[in-house]
């Protein structure tokens, strides 16, 4: 696989020395990997561990970004919720804390906006068990280039345990889900423009704790989850597509899972990940290909795993935290190909400007030591230093109820909740590190 001018095995972890804010191009490899434009069809044969979540974590709202970046928001850990905004910079190995979210919660979804936004959406908080939970309406956006929130309209039906995915109109969907003791099969969309949320045509049955992704021509899928049957829970095996007019039955996943993560991978392919069959958890990863309308089995999960979260970027699937013997730290990794014709990253100093966000009327200001305001100067591509992992165990410890690393603490105060930014700057804030290289 050829990557920053290096050929290296898949599997390896490539940190280029220098590139403290460098990121990949968010245009033609993102682009290319939801066009379904030629990909490398290599995949590696085993997952790889990739450097853990500073804290350990489940049921948190996992989303890609448009810069090449891996988010983590808010989930839980022995009953307590968190406002944590964690982000991975794939290029470093390394975990930064941005801003916190306004509202602690779990079982929230996360959904990358076309102007690279990041929407989190409903979940749950106080909660005697997942499902003796408070619901929760709320909506709040995250920019990742100022590094700020701001509070958008609230969703007409509180939800958590949902599905969420961007539809090919630009709205945001919610999916299903659970509120008290009521399965829901209701869907609302989010038109970010105007800040107003819309019901639309209800999914098929009623369920909770499935996912869903996208494929390449904007179809929502929606996978998985369980009801309520007359015998006690149900998993499902459903497979759920909205084209933006109706709901479809696609052909049945091979397993029932509920509480599982699913992402559209690079191949154009959706990935059912983990999650829990007759209470025990999974390690098994189920693919389904549009195009043909089938299921395939994908490479497993070294242990098995639930209440993850799942994200993919154009090298690879990333799957953060969630649950094993207990919860857990570990954020795995699944290489493909390097998207083919893609360009070279080009490495970014840090800003040296302080961002002046429009349309938003009250914002956090970060304080503290600002970053540095020398031009970075970056490492050639041809000298990137090339890190080989070890191999993952097939026995890797367990986070259960200790965090692994401590967070420092953050320059930036906890911000206001604002109303919904019309606009998008260019400035990028870089957040405080909080673990080191691996």
């Amino acid at each position: 696989m050829a990557w920053f001018g290096k050929t290296v095995a898949l599997g390896a972890l490539v940190t280029v020395g220098a590139l403290w804010g460098g990121s990949v191009s968010p245009g033609a490899p993102l682009a290319q990997a939801r066009s379904g434009a030629a990909m490398s069809s290599t995949i590696a044969t085993s997952w790889v561990a990739v450097q853990p979540l500073p804290e350990a974590r489940e049921h948190m709202a996992v989303a890609a970004g448009r810069n090449g970046r891996i988010y983590a928001f808010g989930g839980d850990l022995n009953s307590a919720d968190y406002t944590t905004t964690f982000i991975y910079y794939p290029g470093l190995n390394r975990w930064f804390q941005g801003a916190p979210m306004p509202t602690a919660r779990r079982s929230a979804r996360a959904v990358t906006l076309p102007d690279g936004r990041i929407v989190v959406l409903g979940g749950s908080t106080a909660c005697t068990n997942n499902y003796s939970c408070t619901a929760l309406a709320t909506v709040e956006i995250y920019n990742p280039t100022t590094n700020t929130w701001a509070t958008a309209a609230p969703m007409g039906t509180a939800r958590y345990d949902f599905a969420a995915s961007l539809g090919k109109d630009g709205r945001v969907y919610a999916m299903a889900g659970l509120i008290g003791n009521q399965v829901l099969s209701s869907v609302e969309a989010y038109s970010p423009t105007i800040n107003t949320w819309s019901p639309v045509v209800s999914m098929p049955r009623e369920a909770l704790s499935l996912a869903s992704s996208v494929d390449s021509h904007g179809a929502i899928i929606a996978v998985g989850g369980e009801n309520y049957g007359p015998n006690g829970n149900n998993e499902l095996t459903d497979t759920s597509i909205y084209d933006g007019v109706s709901w479809k039955s696609g052909a049945a996943m091979p397993t029932g899972r509920l509480e599982l993560a699913a992402t559209t991978g690079p191949d154009g392919q959706v990935y059912a990940i983990g999650g829990v069959r007759y209470g025990a958890f999974l390690s098994t990863v189920e693919v389904y290909s549009p195009t043909i309308n089938s299921w395939s089995s994908g490479v497993s999960l070294p242990q098995p795993l639930c209440c993850t979260g799942a994200a993919a970027l154009p090298w690879g699937i990333y799957v953060v935290g969630g649950a094993t013997s207990g919860v857990t730290s570990q954020v795995l990794y699944l290489p493909f190909g390097q998207p083919a014709g893609s360009p070279t990253p080009t490495p970014t100093g840090p800003p040296t400007s302080t961002p002046t966000p429009t349309g938003v009327t009250a914002t956090a200001t970060p304080t503290g030591t600002p970053p540095p305001t020398a031009t970075a100067t970056a490492t050639p591509f041809a000298t990137a230093v090339v890190t080989f992992l070890p191999a993952v165990s097939p026995t890797p410890t367990r986070v259960s109820a200790t965090p692994t690393v401590t967070p420092s603490v953050l320059p930036t105060p906890s911000p206001t909740a604002t109303p919904l930014p019309t606009s998008s700057v260019t400035a990028t804030p870089f957040p405080t590190a909080i673990s080191t290289a691996g």
